[in-house]
């Protein structure tokens, strides 16, 4: 976690000998339960993701804008931290958690956190934006993990209905990969390869 400039576990610090309990204090800033930053620092979409992958101590699913955002998905702006769980869980400011179970082939791993796959991820967007806000960003989101629209339309089919399904099927057809133009090479994605859902960097998580 380098030096600290991300959303870290409080406890897993002071633990790992990073920093002292009195630096946590007056030094940080705590955003979720034993979860903190420098203080000063204005979390954006990835970070307000982090932020909740590690208040749920590994036991949650990055989803929606905050699967988006660690793929390095451009245009989400200020949205709030979406997680899914499989309990309920008291909601926090700027975190919308959702309670549900997502099958393994639809969950893979960034930097440590499980996250829905670009597919689902895809289809969360779809149901859950509005229409103009969903294209853009699902347009941005395919580009930087060079994912087809036919591969997302594809998982939605097999997918048993659910809240939003209809509106994300008329959305789908609107998505076009190619759209967001960014001075990246074409070639390179946003991210390194992804793994499957498993291993956890659990010493960061752990309290």
């Amino acid at each position: 976690m380098g030096e600290l400039n991300e959303p870290f576990p409080g406890s897993w610090a002071v633990r790992a000998g990073l920093i002292t309990t009195w630096e946590l204090r007056n030094n940080y800033s705590r955003v979720h339960p034993d979860v903190y930053v420098p203080k000063g620092i204005r979390l954006d979409a990835r970070g307000r993701a982090l932020a909740a992958g590690h208040w749920t101590k590994g036991e949650g699913i990055l989803a929606g804008c905050s699967a988006a955002a660690m793929y390095g998905t451009r245009w989400l702006n200020d949205r709030p931290a979406e997680i899914v769980m499989p309990r309920r869980m008291r909601p926090l400011p700027n975190v919308r958690v959702y309670r549900d179970r997502i099958p393994d082939d639809q969950v893979c791993e960034i930097a440590g956190f499980r996250c829905t796959t670009p597919a689902r991820t895809a289809i969360d967007l779809a149901r859950r934006l509005d229409f103009d806000n969903a294209v853009e960003v699902i347009d941005a989101l395919c580009h930087a993990t060079r994912t087809q629209p036919a591969i997302v339309c594809d998982l939605l089919s097999r997918l048993p209905p659910v809240p939003g399904s209809a509106k994300a099927r008329a959305l789908l057809p609107f998505i076009d990969a190619g759209a967001e133009v960014t001075a990246r090479n074409p070639d390179q994605t946003a991210v390194g390869p992804l793994r499957t859902a498993g291993a956890r960097n659990s010493d960061q998580r752990q309290t």
